[in-house]
């Protein structure tokens, strides 16, 4: 499989994952009002809609499209906002969370309708810091369900340990690529933990 190929097929499974869970926890929302699983059910709603809107670049031909600036911003703000979701535990925190995050994915959404206008990422600076950024931002979320199944030692706070640290691990990995561009150990590297993540999370959602 060429790079590119394997950026689709990896931007496919990531849109497939995340759009599942993103249903199940709106799903679960609507059952039990529980104001965490509607940012949960957002933020990942919005890490698939990056992916196939970076699949979408990827395939549609004759027309630029610079997604980057939606993938990488729309993917750390909404990791941001499942450790949010997580960190607060009163309801009326966890519905004024909601409200900004609606806000806030609106403005993402301009990202992506400015996406045929808007000149690309720098490189390699500029991705390589986003990307670690998306690094950062899971290892503190897998910080963070390590002390949860420590605590209580639930399965469901094991898989989502497992989840964030395969994703912070895959972007870690993946960073070098944008100075080292012929890396493509890394970059397989790097999909391969991400997908792992990715189905793991998958996981988590579909024994709840």
């Amino acid at each position: 499989m060429t790079p590119l190929s394997i950026d689709n097929t990896l931007n496919g499974i990531l849109c497939f994952v995340f759009l599942f869970i993103s249903l199940r926890a709106f799903y679960l929302y609507r059952h039990m009002g529980t104001p965490r699983l509607f940012c949960l059910g957002l933020s990942t709603g919005m890490i698939a809609l990056t992916a196939a809107a970076d699949l979408a670049s990827g395939v549609v031909a004759g027309i630029q499209f610079s997604t980057n600036w939606f993938l990488y911003i729309g993917q750390f703000v909404s990791f941001v906002f499942i450790l949010l979701g997580v960190l607060y535990q009163r309801d009326d925190h966890l519905r004024r969370l909601m409200r900004c995050q609606i806000v806030i994915s609106v403005l993402l959404l301009t990202l992506l309708f400015l996406a045929p206008f808007v000149p690309d990422v720098p490189a390699p600076l500029g991705k390589v810091l986003l990307s670690t950024l998306r690094s950062v931002i899971c290892f503190v979320i897998f910080y963070r369900y390590v002390f949860v199944f420590m605590t209580k030692q639930t399965q469901f706070s094991f898989f989502m340990a497992t989840t964030f640290m395969l994703l912070s691990l895959g972007y870690l990995i993946l960073s070098p690529v944008f100075v080292l561009p012929q890396e493509y150990l890394l970059d397989n590297i790097g999909d391969v933990m991400r997908i792992l993540g990715a189905i793991t999370f998958f996981t988590s959602f579909a024994v709840v």
